[in-house]
């Protein structure tokens, strides 16, 4: 699981720009769903 974040971060960056609560967790949400379709298009075409 540590290796799961430590990728996320590095690729996604560790900084979340959002202020309100909400958004907060929209881009959280939005960064993890990035980072697995990415990780997904790697491992088919990669």
């Amino acid at each position: 699981m540590e290796i799961y974040f430590s990728g996320l971060k590095r690729v996604m960056g560790e900084i979340i720009r959002a202020r309100r609560t909400d958004y907060m967790i929209q881009e959280v949400g939005l960064k993890v769903l990035y980072y697995n379709m990415m990780r997904e298009n790697t491992r088919t075409y990669g």
